[in-house]
């Protein structure tokens, strides 16, 4: 996700010294791999929280019956 991004930005910035050096056709051939890069870097990200929220979510879920079996040994 993150090498898409600096990618990206790369691109970008090379994509802007094209058109300020009069070459059009070549700025928007860059800037348009620049934002597939961006669309891959976002897509990178979302697939990165979804996995996150997976793993909170089966941490938390250990966590609440760790929880439970302690209140059971001390009611006992």
């Amino acid at each position: 996700m993150q090498l898409f991004g600096a990618l990206c930005l790369f691109f970008c910035v090379t994509a802007m010294l094209c058109h300020v050096f009069g070459h059009a056709y070549e700025a928007v051939v860059i800037f348009v791999i620049a934002l597939i890069l961006m669309a891959a870097s976002l897509i990178g990200l979302i697939v990165e929280i979804w996995i996150s929220g997976g793993a909170m979510r089966i941490m938390l879920g250990a966590l609440e019956k760790s929880l439970q079996e302690e209140e059971q040994k001390s009611e006992e």
